[in-house]
């Protein structure tokens, strides 16, 4: 950025065939290079915030204390985006139930064994380690 010069804009073509378009386009072009500069202005930096595992609020479900969660990001009641850290202790199982969206799983240790369906069908089950 030498002498405070942010930019140009050159627009040879459109000046050589179309003067007239040409000069319409400076004050355009003006108003949005000052629009960006005072956006930029203003910017709040994006500061990163960790999730540490301390912060979290761990609950089970009722009648069932083999299993513990924790939202780590929004809720399944929210709009948007959001992450439920589960920890199914050795033994522990989750009634068949179903969802409402689409659901990612990932098992960070361990085997967790599942079904499909409407009933438990211990000849379906899948391992996913």
């Amino acid at each position: 950025m030498a002498n405070g010069v942010v930019g140009r804009l050159q627009l040879p073509n459109l000046k050589r065939r179309m003067p007239e378009a040409h000069e319409m386009m400076k004050p355009v072009f003006v108003f949005f290079t000052l629009a960006l500069i005072a956006n930029l202005a203003t910017a709040q930096p994006v500061v990163p915030a960790p999730v540490l595992p301390e912060s979290l609020k761990w609950f089970s479900p009722p009648g069932n204390a083999l299993l513990r969660a924790a939202w780590v990001i929004g809720t399944e009641r929210q709009a948007g985006t959001y992450l439920l850290r589960v920890v199914l202790a050795k033994g522990g199982k989750i009634a068949p139930h179903t969802h409402p969206d689409t659901r990612n799983s990932t098992v960070l240790s361990g085997t967790l064994y599942v079904g499909f369906g409407n009933t438990v069908d211990e000849s379906k089950i899948v391992a996913i380690p």
